[in-house]
């Protein structure tokens, strides 16, 4: 008996049909939702009229054909982990785990969770108005360039007729456009403070790491986006 039921199950494509009528047993006594009930048979359903034999019994390969399929046929990943996860629950509930496949890897991985929106930013850069951190939260997101290179922001090289400035990091120089807009309002605002020559930027990094997580705050933007 031990033997028979360690014996890897395998299954053709009428005994697959077979379980579909159970599988929607299942899903109606685990009071899943009619739609997501609906949806999950009906993909079962194509999968096995589109990827099961009546010569041969289901295997890996078939499943894996199934997802390069899905993965040609649509570009959403979430489109694609939604058809996975409703053949892999199939075919868990047929006592084929094995065949199951791994979901591909959605955009959301590639990209920081705690990325500031685009709605965040314009909040927080209203309030950086009244705590002098406007310009230098304008020029890390319009420039890209980094708190430690904000001394590369000079009188000089925003009067520049080029709009761009170099920046120096870890010996490695490279050169940042800077938007003319910008470089206009740097201009009043260094004409404002009679800052004739040298750096614009003058807060100290203490000074805009507190302000920045104080605009944060008041922004009711996670702290730990900034």
């Amino acid at each position: 008996i031990k033997e028979q039921l360690e014996e890897p199950v395998e299954l053709k494509k009428n005994d697959l049909i077979e379980f579909i009528e159970m599988y929607e047993e299942r899903l109606i006594e685990e009071e899943f939702a009619e739609n997501t009930r609906l949806k999950y048979v009906r993909n079962a359903k194509w999968f096995v009229e589109t990827y099961a034999s009546d010569d041969e019994y289901l295997k890996k390969t078939d499943v894996i054909q199934f997802k390069d399929d899905i993965q040609n046929k649509y570009t959403s990943s979430q489109t694609i982990n939604s058809y996975i996860t409703t053949i892999n629950r199939f075919l868990h509930f047929c006592d084929l785990g094995e065949l199951t496949v791994k979901k591909v890897k959605t955009q959301d991985d590639n990209v920081i969770n705690d990325r500031i929106y685009e709605k965040e930013y314009k909040r927080m850069l209203r309030k950086s108005k009244q705590m002098d951190l406007h310009y230098l939260m304008r020029l890390m997101a319009e420039t890209g360039i980094r708190v430690s290179e904000r001394k590369f922001v000079t009188v000089e090289a925003i009067n520049r007729s080029t709009l761009d400035f170099k920046v120096n990091n870890k010996g490695k120089w490279r050169t940042v456009p800077l938007p003319q807009e910008l470089a206009r309002e740097l201009r009043r605002y260094a004409d404002k403070n009679g800052i004739e020559k040298g750096q614009i930027i003058n807060q100290d990094y203490r000074t805009i790491y507190n302000g920045v997580k104080r605009i944060a705050g008041l922004c009711k933007v996670k702290k730990e986006k900034v």
